[in-house]
């Protein structure tokens, strides 16, 4: 069976290799396109390299100078590259991620729907602003580059940045989970999953709604029923079902009711 199966696996691997070198191979001749548009106008006779052959050569150094700078530098000559629509689309794309990254922020109890909603408005507003703000639209390699050198990818730099990246990445996900056990404050998570401190304030909430009812002498036991209902046993009364509702929009907050707005507190 094994035998069988490393052809396959070789293949796979095969295939996998030749779209990765085509990928590269189209990212070059693009990058070389832009290097024709931007650069070669601006040669002059006495700087032109004579022949096609010396010409290619030139051209592919202003790539490889291009590939070996840092990410960030890249990334700047191509935001600058950019005209207004694809900045603003670029930053209007965030939003969506933004929603992403809040969702297990919020099943974990650490942030509520209103952090959710403001990070949406911030990136709208955002999105105008980086479309017509500074710097002009120009071609990336219309600033100077520096000397030609070995690609960033692989180099001692790029190996500690990453290694930097993923140990910032697991303490990030060891302070959430932290966060998460200890419960930090009273944020609302979706039905469904609760946290320690999403339990507490809901269980506070609901022994404010006996309190309010019955006085702050009453004892009441809750019991969780389900997403957003508890019951509540009150000493010398009898059972009411209490519902959590978290509400919607910027300024909501979570709060309970009792079903029918009765609660069965002691006799006097």
């Amino acid at each position: 069976m094994t035998a069988r199966a490393l052809p396959g696996v070789s293949g796979r691997r095969e295939r996998l290799e030749r779209e990765r070198t085509a990928s590269r191979l189209r990212r070059q001749a693009r990058l070389e396109a832009e290097v024709v548009d931007q650069l070669e106008p601006l040669l002059g006779p006495a700087g032109r390299p004579v022949g096609d052959t010396a010409m290619a050569h030139w051209r592919r150094r202003r790539v490889e100078a291009y590939l070996a700078l840092p990410p960030l530098a890249r990334a700047r000559r191509t935001w600058i590259s950019w005209g207004p629509l694809r900045r603003a689309a670029t930053v209007l794309a965030l939003a969506p991620l933004w929603t992403v990254l809040c969702l297990p922020l919020r099943m974990l109890g650490l942030a509520s729907l209103d952090v959710s909603h403001a990070g949406v408005a911030a990136i709208a507003v955002a999105a105008p602003v980086a479309a017509f703000v500074p710097p002009r639209s120009r071609g990336r390699f219309a600033d100077p580059l520096p000397e030609p050198g070995p690609p960033w990818r692989g180099s001692r730099a790029a190996l500690a940045a990453t290694r930097g990246l993923g140990a910032l990445a697991v303490v990030a996900i060891l302070a959430v989970g932290v966060l998460a056990a200890l419960g930090p404050g009273p944020a609302a998570p979706p039905e469904g999953r609760m946290t320690p401190a999403a339990r507490s304030a809901d269980v506070m909430l609901v022994q404010g709604v006996v309190a309010a009812a019955c006085g702050p002498a009453a004892e009441a036991t809750v019991r969780p029923l389900g997403p957003g209902r508890y019951a509540a046993d009150i000493a010398g009364g009898g059972t009411t079902i209490v519902t959590i509702d978290a509400g919607t929009g910027f300024a909501a907050g979570r709060h309970a009711e009792a079903g029918g707005g009765v609660v069965a507190c002691p006799a006097p």
